[in-house]
């Protein structure tokens, strides 16, 4: 049986950390950076940017960093903090944002977000503010 010599190991130790330190798993969305002042979580190959507004909340969606359409989505918003919970609807604006009024999302509250799609395709999110 032949042995490996030392440039032979060298070699195939550092294709090993070439491949762990670009792990494709960290480039897939290209970072999700919020672009709205909101809180970032990705799903479905998606990101939601969650924003909180004087008077309710918006969310954006974006695909691989472009705007994707939400036209026909439809959705529901549930904040827990203090000990109650509270809901609101989200509703299409016409462009890429959902918008929930009359809700207040304060520090330290965990929001799920269930939403449909145009395809009726269920989906959840969740936030930690």
């Amino acid at each position: 049986m032949k042995t490996l010599n030392k440039k032979s190991m060298f070699a195939i130790a550092a294709l090993a950390a070439s491949l762990v330190l670009t792990s494709p798993v960290a480039w897939s969305h290209g970072g999700a950076k919020p672009q709205h002042g909101g809180v970032v979580e990705s799903k479905h190959d998606l990101a939601f940017e969650l924003v909180r507004e004087a008077t309710g909340a918006s969310l954006y969606v974006t695909d691989h960093g472009e705007a994707a359409s939400v036209e026909g989505w439809s959705g529901q918003l549930t904040v827990l903090a203090g000990g109650k919970k509270t809901d609101a609807t989200f509703k299409a604006d016409g462009s890429s944002r959902l918008i929930a009024s009359d809700i207040q999302i304060p520090d330290g509250a965990k929001v799920a977000l269930s939403l449909k799609d145009k395809s009726q395709q269920p989906m959840t999110v969740r936030f930690s503010f």
